[in-house]
């Protein structure tokens, strides 16, 4: 199956320019959003496929997440923190593919969206410590935070689908490539901050954690998701490129 990569070059070109002027990370605030439930949904996934219990996920207005889990071993918790930087840049990926000629963009919004009711559902409102949410502190998750993940949650949702639904394929096609290019470009300024992160500073982040875990300095951490995502982003796009029309 081909087809053009006309939708293609219009959404890196807007995504360029979203990413070149002041405000425009106002303007693609939801895609960043969306980008970090996917993110979060990776350490939940991988929390599910460990055998290890879940206790939350939630987003914050800052566009950063957290994700409660329980892992039942060391390597548990090994996989669980590599997948959310991994997961970015690797459904991107898939994303841009999928929708270079080989599922109509459609069905990748639809899909979209019920991952992300998905996630909210039964990771943010059907959560054991909902209730304890009254009293967090610290890492917990409050409910704030909560109650915005559900609201972001749904928007996001909706849009997709209503956008999925648009008379005009061409829509379709282009915000499809338009989120693939926005987790792809996320997911590498994110890896980014958390390496400033590790080199300058002692913040919590994934890095941190697996450095707790396994002794290997965060910094070494973030590098190699770095050049794990690139060379995932550098495969997609050779194949892509590939499917001319």
């Amino acid at each position: 199956m081909k087809t053009t990569k006309t939708p293609l070059f219009f959404a890196l070109v807007a995504a360029l320019v979203c990413w070149l002027l002041p405000f425009g990370r106002l303007i693609v605030y939801p895609f960043s959003l969306f980008v970090t439930l996917v993110h979060e949904g990776g350490h939940v996934i991988m929390a599910l496929l460990t055998g290890s219990q879940v206790f939350s996920m939630a987003i914050a207005t800052d566009a950063s997440g957290l994700t409660l889990t329980a892992p039942n071993s060391t390597l548990s918790g090994i996989l669980i923190a590599n997948a959310g930087y991994l997961s970015a840049t690797s459904y991107g990926a898939l994303v841009l593919w999928l929708a270079n000629g080989h599922v109509n963009s459609r069905k990748i919004l639809q899909f979209s969206a019920i991952l992300v009711v998905f996630l909210v559902i039964f990771f943010t409102l059907f959560v054991k410590d909902w209730f304890e949410a009254f009293l967090s502190t610290g890492l917990n998750i409050n409910l704030r935070m909560k109650l915005f993940t559900i609201l972001a949650g749904c928007l996001i949702a909706i849009s997709l689908w209503l956008v999925s639904k648009a008379n005009n394929q061409a829509i379709a096609d282009f915000v499809a490539n338009f989120l693939a290019l926005e987790c792809i470009f996320n997911g590498l300024g994110d890896i980014k901050t958390v390496l400033s992160l590790s080199v300058y500073t002692s913040s919590h982040s994934d890095a941190r954690n697996l450095a707790e875990l396994t002794g290997i300095p965060s910094v070494v951490w973030a590098l190699g998701w770095g050049l794990i995502s690139l060379w995932i982003i550098l495969l997609t796009f050779r194949a892509v490129l590939k499917n001319r029309s």
